[in-house]
């Protein structure tokens, strides 16, 4: 029960830092702080579900829930910040275009992956596809609830 208590502080202090994916940036710049740590919990929580369920049937590599969850806060923590210089930077307030965020998250996240089983042999090709897999859901929730989000907001202006 300690375990779970100290995993949950450890999430809850992510918080602020954590965020979808690299149009997350564009989500903050556009919709404020509550919306994002809205998706924040919702896909951290998909997203880890998904990274845990993945690694340990199909591609058996046997990772603990907790060690998911910090693999996968990680990942969206480095996906955020590039988010973030992105929007600032690149895009100068325009939202980027969905697919690309969608293929720099993949790969940025499968990076951060990488980094976390690199002692591990065979196992680029497994984190690929587990990257693919839990992005391509962590998108298609993003985009429904950001599209439902920006469509409620665009009726009352």
């Amino acid at each position: 029960m300690k375990k779970l208590y100290l995993g949950l502080l450890f999430f809850l202090s992510l918080l602020p830092l954590v965020s979808a994916d690299v149009i997350a940036g564009e989500a903050l710049a556009y919709s404020g702080w509550s919306f994002v740590i809205f998706l924040m919990v919702l896909i951290v929580v998909v997203e880890t579900i998904l990274f845990w369920l993945l690694i340990n049937k199909p591609f058996k590599l046997k990772v603990g829930f907790w060690r998911s969850l910090l693999i996968v806060a990680v990942a969206n923590i480095v996906t955020f910040i590039v988010g973030i210089f992105i929007s600032i930077t690149m895009f100068n307030g325009l939202i980027p275009i969905f697919l690309i965020a969608a293929i720099l998250s993949i790969i940025l996240e499968w990076g951060v992956y990488l980094l976390f089983f690199a002692r591990k042999k065979n196992v680029k090709i497994k984190l690929f596809f587990i990257s693919l897999i839990v992005n391509a859901v962590s998108y298609a929730l993003f985009g429904l609830v950001y599209y439902a989000f920006v469509r409620s907001i665009s009726t009352y202006y």
